[in-house]
């Protein structure tokens, strides 16, 4: 069985060159169930979860569903221009979101979303840090630091954001 090179994917992440043919193709289905069988996994034990579609993350899936909804209308709507009164709007909404689900750090990434592209670089990096700092083992914080760092010519910083735990080539 072929497994992720977790190095080889965040360096892909960070350097948004993603090859999905490479990371997601080479694992199939048959030889996850039979090195878990082999393994003597089971999913009755809930050790392990196969599912078709995408699973939410764990805080974001125990929100209500129409705070699931209105976060993904925002996403949808940064994905396509969008003018200041709109992005500025969407803040309001987001920072009331933050304050009464404060354990969800996608609404944190979607905040610092709005402040990029609203150009206001010093609150994109108050806020990545922040969910840096609450979030320390959560993956998207790293990666959006990594990207600030590489947009701002920081790229010596980046170890940093790893915990000094990975080697990079920039």
């Amino acid at each position: 069985m072929r497994y992720f090179n977790t190095l080889d994917l965040i360096h892909d992440i960070i350097t948004h060159n993603i090859d999905f043919d490479k990371h997601l193709k080479r694992i199939r289905e048959e030889d996850v169930i039979k090195n878990l069988m082999k393994k003597k996994a089971t999913m009755l034990n809930k050790d392990f979860i196969i599912v078709e579609k995408t699973m939410e993350e764990e805080n974001f899936a125990k929100l209500p569903q129409n705070v699931k909804d209105e976060l993904n209308k925002i996403i949808s709507a940064l994905k396509k221009l969008t003018n200041k009164n709109l992005l500025e709007n969407y803040l309001k909404i987001l920072s009331k979101l933050k304050k009464d689900y404060p354990n969800v750090p996608v609404i944190y990434n979607i905040i610092t979303s709005v402040y990029t592209l609203l150009g206001d670089k010093e609150k994109q990096y108050q806020t990545i840090i922040e969910t840096r700092d609450k979030f320390p083992n959560y993956l998207f914080g790293k990666t959006a630091l990594c990207e600030y760092y590489l947009q701002n010519h920081k790229e010596n910083k980046i170890p940093d954001a790893f915990d000094n735990k990975l080697k990079f080539k920039v």
